[in-house]
Formats: structure tokens, C-alpha cells, sequence
């Protein structure tokens, strides 16, 4: 997702008052990878149970549901530098 599809995706968050996050899943850019897998929580759960949670619940995810995708996981396998 670009950067402003992205600021477009957020805003229509906004008006979405019990989300509590996104995990996205796009196709890789980079070799080495066929999806990039990314997720943000609201600023109230970040470095909470819930935000650590999720950082463990969703690469296993990934892994039992769509064997044998090669995920790369933003801000963990790649930076969030473009």
C-alpha cells in the first residue's frame, strides 16, 4: 500500500470508534518474498498486551492459514523505509 492509500485507509478508520487495529496484506516489493504483512494498534494499546499479542498471534496466523506464502513482516523482516 502506498503511503497515500495508506492516509486515505486511516481516515476512513477515524470514524470506526471500536477499532482497536489493522493488519494488512499486500503483495511483496521486495525479492525474497510473495506478501508483506503489516498491522498497526490504536496509540492507547501500543507496548500493551493486546499490541504484544498481536505481534505473536499474527505470523503464526500467517503461517497456518496460507502455507506455503513467504511473508515478510514490516517493521520486523523489512524496514518501514521505503
Amino acid at each position: 500500500m502506498r503511503v497515500d492509500q495508506d492516509c486515505d485507509d486511516l481516515a476512513c478508520h477515524e470514524a470506526e470508534t471500536e477499532l482497536l487495529g489493522c493488519v494488512y496484506t499486500d503483495p511483496a516489493e521486495k525479492w525474497g518474498a510473495e506478501a508483506e504483512i503489516s498491522g498497526w494498534v490504536v496509540d492507547a494499546l501500543v507496548g500493551g498486551p493486546i499490541g504484544a499479542a498481536l505481534d505473536d498471534l499474527v505470523p503464526r496466523w500467517v503461517a497456518s492459514s496460507w502455507p506455503p506464502l513467504w511473508p515478510c513482516f514490516v517493521g520486523r523482516d523489512l524496514t518501514w523505509q521505503a
